[in-house]
């Protein structure tokens, strides 16, 4: 479900501008083994909407973590978004409720928002 070449023939299949992609940059990086250029590159254009999350480690083994405490190159999918002139959302991607050892809401979001204004003012310094 997460390697890109799958979403590319849903929107083959759809055919349709009031369709896109959700990329969340954890999957296929983690889960199919792309590089976040790799899944940029194909999927770009139907981009409308990203999940940012980050995590240690791949697949079943992966680590779900606070943003900038894992290894997911966050910064450069921010990079690769605003070079292609990315205007759509952004959502952090909390899985509390499903991992109940990750840390708090009240923990996570100001993390989150600390963490994302600091990565889009070094991607807008370039």
């Amino acid at each position: 479900f997460s390697a890109s070449e799958r979403m590319l023939a849903v929107m083959a299949q759809t055919r349709s501008s009031a369709v896109g992609i959700l990329w969340d940059i954890d999957n296929p990086c983690k889960h199919a083994g792309e590089s976040v250029q790799e899944t940029f590159a194909k999927l770009a254009p139907y981009i409308k909407h990203t999940h940012i999350k980050d995590s240690l480690g791949a697949g079943a083994d992966g680590k779900l973590t606070l943003p900038g405490e894992g290894d997911l190159p966050i910064g450069d999918c921010l990079g690769l978004l605003a070079e292609a002139g990315y205007d759509g959302w952004l959502s952090f991607e909390w899985e509390k409720k499903w991992v109940p050892q990750l840390a708090e809401p009240e923990v996570a979001l100001p993390a989150y928002l600390d963490f994302i204004r600091s990565e889009t003012r070094r991607v807008n310094a370039r």
